[in-house]
């Protein structure tokens, strides 16, 4: 067992379906930071172009491998493996996002937002037409 990444408090870790070698890392103390590894995890390096809020859990899609961020400031997508971010928008303010995971088919996104509910959103791409 080796240490790959000291000094953080990690709360969300995400390795790319395609290429094991690709990982991504957020953590509520490093807020305002994602961070990601081309190396299997020796190495990480700052992918936040476009973010904000502290991070509370993130994803990657199997079938596109667009990455999800959950944040206390709403849902990020990057559709460019962690370059750039866009918000994903129409969520009810004010609660911090739990929880969001894909439908099995790759058709919904299902978002848990603290003390609201959970929403269904319908993913544009991947998934069957």
């Amino acid at each position: 067992l080796r240490r790959l990444q000291t000094e953080r408090a990690i709360d969300a870790i995400a390795i790319d379906p395609v290429d094991p070698q690709i990982m991504y890392m957020a953590g509520y103390a490093d807020s305002e930071t994602a961070r990601k590894s081309t190396d299997g995890g020796w190495t990480w390096f700052t992918a936040n172009l476009g973010l904000a809020g502290s991070w509370t859990g993130l994803f990657i899609r199997n079938c596109t491998r667009e990455v999800f961020l959950l944040s206390s400031q709403g849902l990020y997508e990057s559709s460019d493996l962690g370059s750039t971010w866009r918000t994903i928008s129409n969520l009810p303010n004010g609660n911090p996002i739990e929880r969001a995971l894909e439908s099995t088919d790759g058709s919904y996104l299902y978002i848990a937002l603290a003390n609201t509910g959970i929403f269904r959103a319908r993913l544009i791409s991947g998934g069957p037409p």
